[in-house]
């Protein structure tokens, strides 16, 4: 998913109420890229998640054989910060918050630590239009306007 592909506002709304409940937002580790991860019961969900992120989704092994089998996607990367993006004005304070955090430990990394930040942030200061900004980082103007808020 990239920038130019922005989900539809119902299809949205959509994944924002079911994020809000079920999906963890991770930041960035030595390990692990930034990312979205859902695990749940209803294959159908999973499946109209996966259909919607344009992912894939696996079964993983039940904990015990009396347990209901769950099926689990994750989108990590630009990709998961490009969701969260999207996510972010539809979602309730704290994880609201946990998205912002991911979406910094992802710019720390993948943007340039602290110092692009803050160039973005001066340049949007002095009036630069975000997609100018945005060309000169090579983000899209809907990041610069998550940065520079």
């Amino acid at each position: 998913m990239t920038n130019t592909e922005l989900l539809q506002d119902t299809d949205l709304c959509w994944l924002a109420g079911l994020f809000e409940g079920e999906a963890c937002f991770f930041p960035r580790t030595k390990s692990y890229p930034t990312g979205i991860s859902i695990q749940m019961t209803d294959e159908d969900v999973i499946k109209k998640v996966c259909y919607l992120l344009k992912a894939q989704y696996c079964k993983p092994s039940k904990q015990e054989p009396h347990h209901k089998q769950t099926y689990k996607t994750t989108i990590r990367g630009k990709k998961a910060v490009d969701i969260m993006l999207q996510l972010l004005p539809l979602m309730g304070e704290r994880r609201s918050q946990k998205i912002k955090e991911c979406i910094q430990s992802y710019l720390e990394k993948e943007v340039g630590k602290e110092t692009r930040l803050r160039e973005i942030k001066e340049l949007r200061v002095k009036g630069m239009h975000p997609k100018e900004i945005g060309k000169i980082y090579g983000i899209s103007h809907w990041r610069v306007y998550q940065l520079t808020r």
